[in-house]
C-alpha cells in the first residue's frame, strides 16, 4: 500500500474527460464539471473516488439500497417494482396505496373543475373481506355492471336512489326489498322505462329452487305482486292495502303456462284485503263484486256473490240465453235477452228489466236451493199474483220457477210478469 500526495496542475491534455486516462495512482478533474476522479493508467476516463458510507455521526456517501440505481455517469433513479414505499401519510407496497395512520380517510380530490376518472374494470370490496376476495360492486371496462348483496336486511334496501340532501328513507320493514326509491319533499315519484323503437316491458320472473339448480313454478304459486300501502298515521303497515297478483294455476312445464291475475283490496273500514276479481284463460274475468255505470259489451258473463250492476243498457252477444251464478241479481234486457238463469241466488232476487222492446218475451228461470223472495220489478196490476213481489213463504226450497216477462209496447209501463212455479 503506498500514501500519495497530489497537486493541482494543467497538464495540457485533450479536453475529453471521458477518454482520459491519466496517471496511476494520481487524481484528476474536468475542468467543465469539477468532478475528481482517480487514475489507474488503463481505464477512460478513470473511476469515482469511494467514500465512506454516511451515519448519523459520519459525512460521506450515501449507499444504493434497494430500488436505487446509479448509472455510469452518476445518475440515480428510483425503482420500487416490488418494493414499499411511503410518500406523506400514504404507502405504497406492490400495486396497493393505502393510508399509513389507521382508520384515515383516502381521498382522491380533483382541482376546480377537473375529474377525477378511473379506466378499465373497477371493483368495489368490504373491509373484512379485502380485495382479494369477491367484489360486492363491479363494473367491467365495457360498462356492464354487477352489485353483490349477500344477507338480506328489514331495515335497508340493496340499492337506494334517495331524492334529498340529507339521504333519509323510510326504512322497508320486510326483507328483499333490493332497490328503494325515495323522491323529493312534496314532489312525486316517477319510474320512467322509455324504450326507444320497441316496447318497454316490466317482468318478473319467478325459479324455484336456486340459479344453479333451478325447479318448475307450482299451482297457486305467486309469480308476481304488485302491491300498494300508505302511512296510517302510526307507521307503514307491511301489508298492503290493494294488491294485483299474478300466479301460476296449475305446475309449469314446457307446454303448460296456465295463470290467473288476482285483484284484491280492502273495503272500506277494513285493513284486510279482500279478493275481488281474478282473470285467467279458463274463465276469462271472474268478479266478486262489480259495479257498471257505462255500457257494458259483453259475449258470456258470470256474476257471483253479491255483485251490484248498475247500466243503462247491456248487450249479450251469445243469442240471448245467458247463465249468472249465485247471483242476486237478475238484470233483463228485452232487446237483447231472451233467456236468463238464475242458479241457486244467495239472497232475494232482484230482477231490474230493461231494453224495452214492443212485443218482446224474456223467460226467466231460477233454481232455489232455499228459499228467497223474487222482487218483480212489475207493477203489482202488470203482475199474475197481483203484487210486485213472489214472497219466499210461497217457495220451498230445490224449487224451481219460471217467470215470463212480456213487454207490450216498448214501454216500462206495460211489462207484464206471468208467474209459473210449482
Amino acid at each position: 500500500m503506498a500514501i500519495y500526495d497530489f497537486f493541482v496542475s494543467r497538464n495540457g491534455a485533450a479536453a475529453n474527460a471521458a477518454a482520459y486516462v491519466g496517471h496511476v495512482g494520481r487524481l484528476f478533474y474536468d475542468s467543465t464539471n469539477g468532478v475528481i476522479k482517480l487514475s489507474d493508467g488503463v481505464t477512460p476516463g478513470g473511476t469515482f473516488i469511494p467514500y465512506n458510507i454516511a451515519s448519523n455521526v459520519t459525512v460521506g456517501g450515501i449507499k444504493a439500497g434497494p430500488g436505487a440505481n446509479v448509472s455510469t455517469d452518476g445518475t440515480l433513479t428510483i425503482n420500487t417494482a416490488g418494493l414499499p414505499l411511503s410518500f406523506g401519510n400514504l404507502s405504497v407496497n406492490d400495486n396497493i396505496l393505502s393510508t399509513v395512520n389507521a382508520n384515515a380517510d383516502l381521498v382522491l380530490q380533483s382541482n376546480g373543475t377537473g375529474n377525477v376518472e378511473l379506466v378499465g374494470n373497477v371493483s368495489f370490496y368490504s373491509t373484512a373481506q379485502g380485495h382479494t376476495g369477491t367484489p360486492f360492486f363491479h363494473v367491467q371496462g365495457d360498462g356492464q355492471a354487477t352489485f353483490l348483496v349477500p344477507a338480506s336486511d328489514p331495515l335497508a334496501g340493496a340499492f337506494k336512489i334517495v331524492g334529498s340532501s340529507t339521504g333519509s328513507v323510510s326504512a322497508p320493514l320486510n326483507t328483499g326489498v333490493m332497490l328503494q326509491l325515495t323522491g323529493n319533499n312534496n314532489d312525486a315519484s316517477r319510474f320512467y322505462n322509455d324504450a326507444i323503437g320497441s316496447f318497454a316491458a316490466f317482468v318478473g320472473r319467478r325459479i324455484n329452487g336456486t340459479v344453479a339448480s333451478p325447479t318448475a313454478v307450482t299451482a297457486g304459486q305467486e309469480i308476481i305482486r304488485i302491491s300498494a300501502t300508505g302511512y296510517n298515521g302510526t307507521s307503514i303497515p307491511t301489508s298492503a292495502g290493494a294488491r294485483i297478483n299474478f300466479a301460476a294455476a296449475e305446475n309449469y312445464t314446457t307446454a303448460n303456462f296456465g295463470s290467473n291475475i288476482g285483484f284484491w283490496a280492502c273495503p272500506t273500514g277494513s285493513n284486510v284485503l279482500v279478493k275481488q276479481a281474478t282473470i285467467d284463460g279458463q274463465s276469462g274475468l271472474t268478479v266478486t263484486m262489480a259495479t257498471v255505470t257505462g255500457n257494458l259489451t259483453v259475449g258470456n258473463i258470470a256474476v257471483s256473490g253479491s255483485g251490484t250492476i248498475t247500466t243503462p243498457r247491456v248487450v249479450f252477444n251469445d243469442g240471448g240465453i245467458r247463465s249468472i251464478q249465485s247471483g242476486i241479481y237478475a238484470n233483463i234486457s228485452f232487446a237483447t235477452d231472451s233467456i236468463v238463469h238464475l242458479y241457486q241466488p244467495s239472497g232475494d232476487v232482484n230482477v231490474n228489466l230493461s231494453g224495452y222492446t214492443a212485443g218482446a218475451i224474456v223467460r226467466l228461470m231460477i233454481n232455489m236451493a232455499a228459499a228467497r223472495a223474487v222482487n218483480l220489478g212489475v207493477t203489482a196490476t202488470n203482475s199474475t199474483n197481483g203484487s210486485t213481489q213472489l214472497a219466499a213463504a210461497k217457495i220451498s226450497n230445490n224449487q224451481a220457477v219460471q217467470i215470463i216477462y212480456t213487454c207490450i209496447d216498448g214501454t216500462s209501463a206495460n211489462c207484464h210478469a206471468a208467474l209459473s212455479y210449482a
